[in-house]
C-alpha cells in the first residue's frame, strides 16, 4: 500500500492574493484607458483648432488674390513691354505710347 502525502495548501489565501492582483491590474488598465481617452480628446481639439486656422488663412489668401486679380483694376487695363522701344498700351488697343 502506498500513501501519498500532499502538503496542505491554503488555496483560499492564494486565490484572494491572485484576485487582488487581477483587480489591481484591471484598475491600472482603466486608468490607462482614461488617460488615452483624454489624450485623444486633446489631439482632436488641436486638430480642430488647426483646421480652423487653416480655413481662416485660406480665406485671407483668397481675399488678397481676389483684390489683386480683379479685372476691373486700372493696372489690369494696360500692357507694358518692349518692342524696339518701351511701350505702354491699353488692353483694347485704343491707346499706345512708345519710347525709342
Amino acid at each position: 500500500m502506498v500513501i501519498l502525502v500532499i502538503p496542505f495548501l491554503d488555496s483560499s489565501s492564494e486565490a484572494a492574493s491572485t484576485k487582488a492582483e487581477i483587480e489591481a491590474l484591471k484598475e491600472e488598465m482603466r486608468q490607462m484607458q482614461q488617460q488615452y481617452k483624454q489624450q485623444i480628446q486633446q489631439l482632436q481639439n488641436q486638430i480642430n483648432s488647426m483646421e480652423g486656422q487653416r480655413e481662416e488663412a485660406n480665406r485671407k489668401v483668397y481675399e488678397i488674390l481676389k483684390k489683386v486679380d480683379d479685372p476691373d483694376k486700372w493696372y489690369n487695363n494696360f500692357k507694358v513691354g518692349y518692342d524696339k522701344g518701351l511701350y505702354f498700351k491699353s488692353s483694347d488697343g485704343n491707346y499706345k505710347m512708345k519710347f525709342r
